[in-house]
């Protein structure tokens, strides 16, 4: 889990940090930053919260004169997980965490690494793929700004995919005839049985209530967001670890943003 948390935050700072400001010659820098997800449950959500904003804080506050403030928003304060892109693109949030395996439609192309699923499952070498593709197709960053009204900073990875279930199986023939829950396009690594758009914030009440009979999950979301407790059943199946969480700061709110604030959040938080 900790390897999970360095090497998403590690990704994030290799191509940049999010921030905002008020105004270009501001003392107070004040920002929104959120998500659909809460903290504590996801490694992304929890990396940011615990390091991003306070070691962003000190950094600005020591090395310059101005000071910031970041409201942070998650949970679905201000955008449901599949409306964060949405969010920021319309200034409701300066800083969007976006998941984007929830903006099939809008990101299909950055989602490339859930159409390759059986990938490294390893979260550090399937990161260095994603950076690597980024950096030979700059069109997959230039969307954000030109279609959504925001800047592209990192991209960051989930780890190893398996499937977790409230029935025991053994073959994916097995899968026939149950309902299996995923992000979206994720389920198209499960053909054969019905699959059904869902999130982990419903996942536990569907499965208790039946509306399915699993969820595509890493095996740490399958304990922290205890769909274990009425799904007995979690397979290793090694679908990959997938590098498609993304974070985004409005365009508005970058072009505000004091010189030396930019550049210490270029050069990241070392």
């Amino acid at each position: 889990m900790k390897h999970i948390k360095k090497t998403g935050f590690h990704l994030l700072l290799s191509i940049g940090i999010f921030s905002a400001a008020t105004g270009a010659h501001a003392d107070q820098i004040n920002l929104r930053a959120g998500s659909g997800h809460p903290v504590g449950l996801l490694s992304y959500m929890e990396t940011a919260h615990n390091f991003f904003v306070p070691e962003l804080k000190k950094r600005i506050e020591a090395d310059t004169e101005h000071n910031i403030r970041i409201m942070e928003l998650h949970a679905g304060q201000v955008a449901k997980v599949t409306e964060v892109l949405e969010a920021t693109r319309d200034g409701l949030l300066d800083i969007g965490f976006i998941s984007m395996i929830f903006e099939p439609s809008e990101l299909l192309a950055q989602n490339f690494p859930l159409f390759l699923p059986f990938g490294s499952p390893d979260a550090k070498v399937a990161s260095e793929a994603v950076r690597a593709t980024y950096a030979a197709h700059p069109e997959l960053t230039e969307t954000f700004e030109k279609k959504y009204n925001q800047k592209l900073l990192a991209v960051s990875c989930l780890s190893n995919y398996g499937l977790g279930t409230t029935f025991a199986w053994e073959n994916f023939s097995d899968l026939q005839g149950h309902k299996i829950a995923g992000a979206g396009v994720n389920l198209d690594w499960i053909k054969g049985a019905t699959p059904v758009a869902s999130n982990l914030n419903e996942a536990y009440q569907s499965m208790q209530t039946g509306v399915y009979q699993g969820y595509l999950s890493t095996s740490t979301w399958w304990t922290t967001f205890k769909l274990n407790e009425i799904a007995k059943h979690y397979s290793k199946i090694d679908f990959g670890a997938m590098p498609v969480n993304s974070v985004t700061v409005n365009l508005k709110t970058w072009n505000k943003l004091p010189v030396d604030v930019q550049q210490i959040l270029k050069e990241g938080l070392k």
